[in-house]
């Protein structure tokens, strides 16, 4: 969600604080020396990251 001025910093937390949640869900498997590097990887990349990057085409950047 985006206020008036355009500010996502809120909707940037509330990713960081989802896939962070998330990982803590998955951190046996994803911490566990049994699986190849690759997999753990592949893993990773599907449950953590895509909540943490969910939406960020439509967020804006600009140089501070």
């Amino acid at each position: 969600m985006i206020n008036s001025t355009n500010d996502y910093i809120h909707e940037i937390t509330i990713r960081i604080e989802k896939a962070r949640a998330n990982f803590n869900k998955m951190r046996r498997v994803l911490c566990t020396r049994d699986l190849k590097l690759e997999l753990t990887v592949r893993l990773a990349r599907c449950y953590v990251s895509s909540i943490l990057f969910y939406g960020m085409e439509s967020w804006t950047l600009n140089a501070t």
